[in-house]
């Protein structure tokens, strides 16, 4: 409970800013939060398994990975490659079957931008885990988000 809490304290103010945005709605938030948490926690187990033909100390230097793809973000590196400056100018489906979907998507790739941190935790952790260890901690992770998701609501 206390890695999930410090690698998704970030994410809370996220949640919020998208529980309070009226383009979005509510029963979309939790879904792209459960969508691309999920989508980590995978990346992480498949990540895990180089641990089979690595050594354990070489795993642990996946804790680098937010310092390299900070760097990447340094002053000098163009972001924008085309996208909108203007936030009002992205503009979101309108809430429709396609719209829905679309906006699971986003909820969840933001929720994917924003995780490095918990890749290079969750990847060494769940190297030294068995499956059943790994399922549980998933499961809290799980209960965790369903807290932290409805707290912000």
């Amino acid at each position: 409970m206390i890695l999930f809490v410090s690698t998704n304290i970030d994410d809370s103010l996220i949640v919020l800013g998208l529980l309070s945005d009226p383009r979005f709605l509510p029963r979309n938030v939790p879904a792209g939060q459960y969508l691309g948490l999920g989508l980590l926690v995978l990346a992480s187990v498949l990540a895990s398994l180089a641990s089979l033909v690595t050594a354990p100390t070489d795993v642990g230097l996946l804790g680098l990975l937010p310092i390299v793809l900070w760097g990447r973000k340094l002053p000098g590196r163009s972001q924008t490659r085309g996208q909108p400056q203007d936030e009002e100018a992205t503009e979101f489906p309108p809430h429709t079957q396609n719209g829905t979907v679309d906006q699971i998507k986003g909820i969840a790739a933001v929720t994917i931008a924003n995780g490095s941190n918990n890749l290079s935790l969750y990847t060494p952790l769940f190297s030294t885990k068995t499956p059943a260890e790994i399922a549980l901690i998933t499961l809290v992770f799980a209960i965790m988000t369903a807290v932290r998701v409805t707290a912000a609501h």
